[in-house]
Formats: structure tokens, C-alpha cells, sequence
């Protein structure tokens, strides 16, 4: 019996061990990448991400999927369209089963950007994504995210994407 108790302790600080070493990971990426995006620095946003996902990497957003490199270059298209002026992504849940887990991450980022009237306008964004992360080797990688509901405003406003031209923000089904 004693055996059985000292196994299930060595057993659960394993794990503890595990959730801790991920959890901070997730924590110093999101802080790396919303001060890359705040900075405008695109080459650190590509050094931290890059380093932190899987090969074959997976984006989901509006039901269409890309691989890094795709949502790399959206990145960058969307990073040149205005000033990023606050960033912020807060880990709401992580579950760690061996040696793959799953997370959901609450985002928020106010974009100041200039518009066909030739203001400055603020557009705020906000939205959760749902992680997964794989264990490649002794590092914790993210193999997908995938964007669930998000909700834009211009200047207080609710805005509607399509009607800019840009895809819809409707729910993935999370």
C-alpha cells in the first residue's frame, strides 16, 4: 500500500511538473508575441511563433485552415494596416492528458488605423482560441489553433468585417 502511495505522489508531481512547464511556456510566448505585435516588430512575432509550433501546424479561423506560413503572411498584411497599440492574450483553461493538451486562450488588441475619411480610427478585437499542443522531444509545441467566436468594434462600434471586405467572424463551432 505504501508502495501504491509513493507511486501516485512521484505520479502526480510528474504531471504537476508537466502542467507547470507548459503552463509558463504558454504564459512567456503570449507575452513575447503581444510585444512583438505592440512593437510592430513582424520578425520577432516569426522568431517566437515559429519556434513554439509543430511542422505541420494547423490555423483555423472562419472554417478555412492554413498552415504557419499562410497565417504568417496574414500576419504581416494585417500588422501593416495600422498601429497595434495594446495586445493581450490570458490563458483561461489548460488540460494536460500524456503528452498532448488542449487550451483556450481569451485575446484582445486595439488597432489604431486611418480610414477613408483620413482619421485615426480604434478597432478592437476579441475572441477566444482553442489550442492544441503536442509534446515533440522534452518541448511543448502547439499543433493547432483554432479561433472560435470574436467580436470587432470601430470607435465603439459593432462592426461587421464582411463589409470591409475581409472574411466573417461567425463561430467555428466552439
Amino acid at each position: 500500500m505504501r508502495t501504491l502511495s509513493i507511486l501516485l505522489a512521484a505520479s502526480f508531481l510528474v504531471v504537476s511538473a508537466q502542467a507547470a512547464t507548459l503552463k509558463s511556456s504558454i504564459l512567456d510566448m503570449n507575452k513575447k508575441v503581444c510585444s512583438a505585435l505592440v512593437k510592430g516588430d513582424f520578425k520577432a512575432f516569426e522568431k517566437y511563433t515559429r519556434a513554439g509550433v509543430t511542422k505541420n501546424f494547423v490555423y483555423t479561423e472562419n472554417g478555412k485552415s492554413e498552415s504557419y506560413d499562410e497565417m504568417l503572411q496574414q500576419v504581416k498584411q494585417s500588422m501593416s494596416m495600422g498601429k497595434i497599440t495594446s495586445a493581450n492574450a490570458t490563458l483561461l483553461k489548460l488540460d494536460i492528458k500524456g503528452n498532448s493538451a488542449t487550451g483556450t486562450t481569451s485575446h484582445t488588441m486595439k488597432v489604431v488605423t486611418k480610414g477613408g475619411d483620413k482619421k485615426n480610427h480604434t478597432m478592437v478585437v476579441t475572441g477566444k482560441s482553442y489550442e492544441t499542443y503536442v509534446k515533440v522531444g522534452d518541448t511543448w509545441k502547439m499543433s493547432k489553433m483554432a479561433w472560435g467566436s470574436s467580436k470587432m468594434t470601430m470607435d465603439g462600434h459593432a462592426l461587421d468585417p464582411t463589409k470591409m471586405g475581409a472574411p466573417s467572424t461567425k463561430p467555428n463551432g466552439r
